[in-house]
């Protein structure tokens, strides 16, 4: 059953958007680099890499949020853009479900484990109440006390 789902276009359009903007920023570079009389091939091309490399785990992290929510028996799958970072979780290790609103009022969910891990979603609403009303569903269908 799932419990949430997100669209996964919004953060793959990022990580896409920061990718793109992060390679054409290190060519340019790369291009003014072997142009100035000071750098040599070799040291514009570490300092490119190392640009890029910069960029590139920008558009990682960015990817640290899951869609969507699954709940299969007593298993919850939390599944992220890269299907290689899903995670499963037994119900009885969820601790607490809270929600949280950023500055422009976004707002998501933040599952903690027993271990105190915890697992963000990516954006659900820009509507506080949504989000505060999702809770409180995914609270009774996982039979968690607040």
């Amino acid at each position: 059953m799932t419990l949430i789902s997100v669209s996964q276009d919004i953060p793959l359009a990022n990580y896409s958007m920061l990718l793109f903007f992060g390679a054409t920023f290190s060519i340019v570079s790369f291009i003014a680099f072997i142009f100035h009389l000071k750098y040599s091939v070799k040291k514009s091309s570490i300092y490119t890499l190392i640009m890029f490399s910069f960029f590139y785990y920008l558009a990682l992290s960015g990817l640290n949020e899951f869609y969507e929510v699954e709940l299969d028996d007593n298993l919850i799958t939390l599944k992220y853009a890269p299907p290689s970072k899903d995670v499963i979780i037994s119900m009885h290790e969820i601790q607490s479900l809270t929600f949280g609103a950023e500055k422009h009022g976004a707002c998501y969910l933040v599952f903690r484990t027993v271990s105190d891990k915890r697992y963000k979603s990516s954006i659900l609403s820009r509507d506080v109440n949504f989000c505060k009303n999702k809770r409180r569903e995914i609270m009774v269908s996982l039979n968690i006390k607040s």
